[in-house]
């Protein structure tokens, strides 16, 4: 059994524990005052046929070919400092400091 939590994609709707790109963004209700939290939750392969904001989805995807689900799990595991390098390298030549 997997201590990976389940969460549904905002995007194909399919809830499993896949690797997904959290797009974390907050708000507060304007008539109560209540914090809101507005994150969308998709998988990587989702996010990156929706248009990725930043493009990392696309960079992990290059990296780890057809791989999704728990082999994409096993690889972001392995791989995952290679990958955040690369990642590192993207965003250096957009001009983000990283």
């Amino acid at each position: 059994m997997s201590d990976r939590e389940s969460r549904s994609c905002d995007v194909c709707g399919q809830e499993d524990d896949h690797p997904r790109h959290i797009i974390h963004a907050a708000a507060t209700h304007p008539v109560t005052g209540e914090p809101l939290d507005l994150s969308i939750v998709r998988h990587i392969d989702c996010c990156r046929d929706a248009g990725c904001p930043d493009g990392s989805c696309h960079v992990v995807l290059d990296h780890a070919g057809s791989k999704r689900g728990s082999a994409l799990i096993k690889h972001l595991e392995a791989k995952g400092d290679e990958i955040r390098g690369l990642m590192n390298e993207k965003l250096a030549a957009e001009g983000v400091e990283v």
